[in-house]
């Protein structure tokens, strides 16, 4: 018995090293291998990978979400053990700044606001200017919401194309909803416009309430994409 238990010490110590060294290999293995674009999974495309696992850069991160081609960079990482992460999303004062940490089976994250210059809509029929200020912080169970804080907020949105349209004052929250995350996003500007935007990331349905005055530049975009809506309520359910 004693011999068996000797033998499987120095299994568990073997398999511990071995662990440890694919999980190092892995960790430190030159990104650039990838090559100059990488498809990392399905509709994700990164583009000049660079650095490692552990630590590393891409210039620009491509992917098709519900069929919409979104990209944002360079987004820079730095793994700590135990269990920290940290990202960065484009480049000096207006970079977006994330840190998750790992306690047990709970994962913490706070995000820092930056510009929306760090994502790239150029393939979009549209294009968004603002400064994001503020924290917004959530603690995860796997999928699951378990307490979120705080929120990021713009003095000043701007809808540059087709055309510059003011949007006024921005505030983006995340709530816990029994256990599901829900994104909030308040538009306000003075009398002419204040609409909420609530959108579920689990079953992909959102909700889109508010009111936009007649003599407000996006009452005839309305009435151009919807025909037969009538006065300035708006209340839309819709999946993306």
């Amino acid at each position: 018995m004693r011999r068996v238990i000797g033998v499987l010490g120095m299994l568990g110590a073997g398999l511990t090293v071995a662990l440890v060294f694919v999980s190092t290999l892995a960790l430190t293995w030159p990104l650039t291998t990838l090559g100059p674009r990488a498809a990392v999974a399905r509709d994700i495309t990164l583009a000049a990978p660079s650095g490692t696992l552990a630590a590393g850069r891409v210039a620009r991160l491509a992917w098709r979400a519900a069929g919409w081609p979104l990209a944002l960079g360079p987004l820079d990482w730095q793994l700590a053990w135990p269990g920290r992460l940290t990202l960065t999303l484009g480049e000096g004062s207006g970079a977006w700044h994330a840190r998750g940490a790992w306690h047990g089976l709970d994962t913490h994250w706070t995000l820092s606001g930056g510009d929306l210059d760090a994502l790239d809509l150029s393939r979009l029929p549209l294009a968004l200017e603002g400064r994001w200020e503020g924290q917004l912080e959530v603690t995860l169970r796997g999928t699951r919401c378990l307490a979120s804080h705080g929120a990021l907020t713009a003095p000043s949105v701007t809808l540059l194309a087709p055309t510059r349209v003011e949007l006024g004052h921005a505030k983006l929250q995340l709530k816990c909803r029994g256990g599901t995350p829900e994104l909030r996003l308040n538009l306000e500007q003075g009398q002419a416009l204040a609409l909420a935007l609530t959108l579920d990331p689990d079953s992909g349905q959102g909700e889109l309430r508010g009111r936009i005055a007649d003599g407000h530049p996006l009452a005839e975009w309305r009435r151009r994409l919807a025909p037969d809506a009538s006065g300035e309520r708006i209340e839309q359910r819709f999946r993306w």
